[in-house]
């Protein structure tokens, strides 16, 4: 039960909750988050964290020494991991992301095929969890690795089941459509989806 502060309560002067219980509440609060697989973060000095403070440890991301080709696709010989990149676990809960860090990866994408959405050079945060026939977003950006080659193309989906990968560059002579359906779709690997991107300006 919470110790209301009697002075609140009878002249609405100083705090609701008395110190004491807000302190109570407020380990109680970060205990059960812990139970949930958080930890509070020790060493928030450490890091530069964008968009606000955490309550949380921070979740590393391993950041993949590979390309996504946004255009005829990018030969990957080997896929090492290079380094990792920290991220808070509330920017992962804003954009609906496991918030463990599991299944996602950084990586760059290279060439123009997605004009100005995902330019040459753009770091991107990719979920690998989403790498199902059945799962396509219409509308949503995936990385493909098709025979070796990684690119990123845009989902279409038909009313038929069928699916078109496009880029948004308009060059469609250099960078033309392809359709694929639940059969061809095993030629093509599905990486992950496009998740956020970390554009240059």
């Amino acid at each position: 039960m919470f110790e209301v502060n009697i002075d609140w309560l009878a002249n609405g002067i100083g705090e609701m909750l008395d110190q004491g219980t807000i302190e109570s509440v407020t380990k109680s609060a970060l205990s059960n988050e812990k139970d949930r697989g958080y930890s509070k973060n020790t060493n928030k000095s450490e890091h530069i964290i964008i968009g606000g403070r955490t309550d949380y440890g921070l979740v590393d991301i391993k950041y993949l020494d590979i390309k996504a080709s946004c255009g005829n696709g990018y030969v990957n010989l080997e896929h090492p991991d290079s380094h990792t990149q920290a991220f808070t676990v509330e920017f992962l809960r804003d954009n609906d992301l496991p918030i463990d860090g599991h299944g996602l990866v950084l990586m760059h994408a290279c060439s123009d095929s997605m004009g100005n959405t995902i330019p040459h050079g753009t770091l991107m945060l990719v979920n690998t969890n989403e790498s199902e026939y059945d799962n396509f977003i219409n509308n949503k950006i995936y990385v493909f690795n098709a025979d070796g080659e990684m690119m990123c193309k845009r989902t279409i989906k038909n009313l038929d089941g069928t699916v078109i990968l496009k880029s948004d560059n308009t060059d469609k002579d250099t960078y033309p459509d392809q359709l694929i359906t639940r059969d061809t779709f095993n030629q093509f690997a599905l990486f992950g989806r496009v998740r956020y991107s970390f554009l240059k300006h």
